[in-house]
């Protein structure tokens, strides 16, 4: 274990003009066990910071290397308990938080509070692709650094005691206080919840599961945690969730029935309401060239796990979140072009569209005020000149929209002739996608970083010709499925994607997807698929509410 570390912090508001004796504050720091978790191992360490929950700040210091406690310096007197938070600063990067909840600041107390600091990681898990293929395999899962985007599984695999995640994790969550990650997954023949210490990455234990999960959803303080199951059109609902975390064999969730598959999930502000996006699965191309999906509906559900309400939507929606500070619900409506905030305990009311004549917008979350919503926009890259899609930051209460843009995927097949003559045939055929829905949405605490999954769809059918090959009119009629993670960096811009699986959907294996003639004859040839896992379970510590 490393040792603690402490800020020893001296109340005297009062004292330079008189007052009687002052009072004394402690915070002890709780740094992880685990090195390559602990953000005070890291060498850039600049600064800490003491704010209030609504970003206020009480005080500041920089660490010394002679573990002497650090003095923040006179700090005003506090009407009441409130929720602090402590920042690990190396420069402009976030590299550590601890959430301190109800501290009393007052003069003549001497009082201590302890501070479990934790880095904010991305965790990213896997499933397998809805579109099967026998070489289809789950990948490991990942570890992201928020600063620079490294992975850092594969050093905590090696560490030791090493630090692996279960296998495969299809559904995530992070504490409200950033000390555990939730993560579900199958277990044998069954599902449990695994419950992991995000200082030490050891799994402190599981949680049995009735049914496959979907996504998984903190409250605010740690209030409670809800568990979707889709397939059962239900959800487990946890309001002990300290002893979730002490004891997970032992937790009892209450079974919530709804009146339909749930598809996505947020908690009110204080708690004591879960939202839950209803709707059938769907083939996650709502804006493709299909039937469109039916709209949806958010049931309201008390925490006793009873209905309250249920809230009809205008049309499909792809995902909901909370604005923390008013309460009101976030809805993307990707058919709608539109982003729609709603009052839940006032379905009548008019709804402010937040976002107007978007394309497809899907995935959304609400971090550092702000809401960001991934959408199809197409635009060119301002370097390159490639075409990009962007993802909207605005205000979670409405304002002015920023374009962050982010590159769209390439297929790159070695396209072979189906049935060679005396010299196989082939060249490179590349498509740019015509659709991109992004199903999960990541935001560090600081929204410095985005990590977001997505599925882009290829479609290119036998009206459209191309001069494939030289003195050859070539058609393709192929459908192609690609599953990916992008990682953004809101504050340079810079953008990475990671393929995870292009699957080619149509035609059948072995069959032409494209077909060339010219005067003489007939050339034709197939798509090879490139298979693989889709990303799941995104989740960032500190990144709920």
């Amino acid at each position: 274990m490393h040792p603690a570390r402490a800020i020893s912090v001296v109340l005297c508001g009062a004292c330079a003009l008189g007052c009687g004796s002052p009072g004394a504050v402690t915070f002890d720091i709780h740094s992880p066990s685990q090195p390559l978790l602990d953000p005070f191992s890291d060498s850039r360490v600049s600064e800490l910071l003491i704010k209030t929950a609504s970003g206020t700040l009480i005080g500041a210091a920089s660490p010394t290397d002679d573990g002497a406690p650090l003095a923040l310096g006179p700090l005003a007197a506090s009407v009441a308990p409130e929720d602090l938070v402590l920042s690990v600063l190396g420069g402009s990067d976030l590299l550590g938080m601890a959430k301190i909840r109800d501290v009393v600041i007052r003069p003549a107390m001497s009082v201590h509070y302890v501070a479990e600091v934790r880095k904010p990681f991305f965790f990213v898990g896997s499933a397998l692709p809805d579109e099967p293929s026998a070489q289809n395999r789950t990948a490991p899962g990942e570890v992201l650094d928020p600063t620079d985007g490294r992975d850092l599984a594969s050093a905590l695999a090696a560490a030791a005691p090493p630090v692996t995640l279960p296998d495969p994790v299809g559904a995530a969550a992070v504490s409200s206080d950033g000390r555990f990650l939730f993560a579900g997954h199958p277990a044998g023949t069954a599902f449990s919840l695994a419950v992991l210490d995000t200082g030490s990455g050891q799994v402190i234990g599981e949680a049995p599961l009735a049914g496959a999960p979907g996504p998984i959803v903190t409250a605010a303080r740690d209030v409670a945690l809800a568990v979707l199951l889709p397939d059962a059109k239900g959800a487990l609902l946890y309001p002990d969730v300290a002893g979730l975390t002490t004891n997970p064999a032992a937790a009892q969730p209450i079974r919530v029935t709804l009146r339909d598959a749930p598809r996505a999930a947020a908690f009110s502000p204080d708690g004591q309401k879960l939202y839950v996006l209803l709707g059938q699965p769907h083939d996650l191309d709502p804006c493709g060239e299909q039937a469109a999906p039916a709209p949806n509906s958010i049931e309201v559900i008390g925490p006793d796990g009873q209905s309250q309400s249920v809230l009809p939507l205008p049309g499909f929606a792809a995902d909901l979140a909370v604005d923390p500070l008013t309460g009101r619900l976030i809805v993307s409506l990707p058919l709608l072009g539109k982003v729609v905030s709603l009052d839940p305990n006032d379905p009548t009311s008019p709804q402010m569209v937040l976002l107007d004549g978007e394309t497809c917008p899907s995935a959304l979350a609400v971090g550092s005020g702000d809401l960001f919503v991934v959408t199809a926009d197409v635009a060119a890259d301002a370097n390159s000149g490639a075409p990009s899609w962007s993802v909207r930051r605005l205000p979670a209460s409405g304002g002015t929209a920023a374009a962050l843009p982010f590159p769209q995927p390439v297929y790159e097949g070695a396209v072979n002739e189906s049935q060679p003559r005396d010299g196989m045939v082939g060249f490179d055929l590349k498509v740019r996608p015509k659709f991109v829905y992004a199903y999960e949405l990541a935001v560090a605490p600081d929204a410095s970083r985005l990590v977001f999954a997505t599925r882009a769809h290829y479609r290119e059918t036998s009206d459209q010709s191309f001069d494939l090959i030289a003195g050859f009119t070539c058609q393709p009629t192929v459908d192609i499925v690609e599953y990916g993670r992008y990682s953004l960096d809101t504050r340079t811009g810079a953008a990475s994607y990671q393929s995870r699986a292009q699957l080619v959907t149509s035609p059948a294996a072995g069959q032409p997807c494209v077909a060339c003639s010219n005067a003489f004859f007939d050339i034709s040839f197939t798509c090879p698929s490139v298979p693989g896992d889709r990303p799941a379970g995104l989740a960032a510590v500190f990144g709920g509410p």
